[in-house]
């Protein structure tokens, strides 16, 4: 199904990579190729680099959460905290060490905007052990998709980051006329 909204939501091709990878673990190779046939000829060749539109993958990581009886924000956390271990431990490793959990919590609207193309990241606070996000402007079909993929991704690079005993919070705010929101907040010591 495709979106109503006049956005085109995507999504950087590292994140389709984890998950493609994520799919056809869980469900038996070539799964992923299966489920998102109808996004034609550039979703057969998956480039990190590239864009792709998160109506061709929304619909698979569904058919996941109902195969095997989980949540989608449970499949996106999954699939978003191995997003953030291939790409942290690979370019960012050494800009993680150096960071602080706040510093690089303090970073999270430029990364969004690496793996997404639509909605923001709009910081509340940043208080060292405690952080406090909305995420705004998103497609209610895909909010909770990009919680998911908040809780997976930030509660990685925060643990990456030296950050423990990491509590997450997530919760609904009323939508306004841009789209979704939700609150996010991370505890962490």
């Amino acid at each position: 199904m495709r979106s109503t909204s006049k956005i085109e939501p995507l999504v950087k091709g590292t994140h389709i990579l984890v998950a493609r990878d994520y799919v056809d673990e869980t469900m038996g190779k070539g799964t992923f190729a299966k489920l998102t046939e109808s996004g034609g000829k550039r979703w057969q060749v998956l480039l990190p680099s590239s864009w792709y539109e998160l109506d061709v993958l929304h619909p698979a990581l569904v058919t996941v959460a109902v195969a095997k009886k989980r949540k989608i924000i449970d499949v996106a956390t999954d699939i978003a905290s191995r997003n953030a271990r291939t790409d942290l431990t690979g370019v960012y490793k050494l800009f993680l060490k150096m960071l602080s959990p706040q510093t690089v919590l303090g970073k999270l609207p430029h990364l969004w905007r690496l793996y997404v193309q639509f909605g923001e990241c709009f910081p509340v606070s940043n208080d060292k052990g405690r952080y406090v996000a909305e995420g705004r402007g998103l497609i209610a079909e895909y909010s909770d998709w990009a919680a998911g993929c908040w809780r997976g991704f930030i509660t990685t690079a925060v643990e990456m980051s030296g950050g423990h005993r990491i509590e997450v919070s997530l919760s609904p705010l009323k939508p306004e006329a841009d789209g979704a929101r939700f609150r996010f907040e991370i505890r962490y010591a």
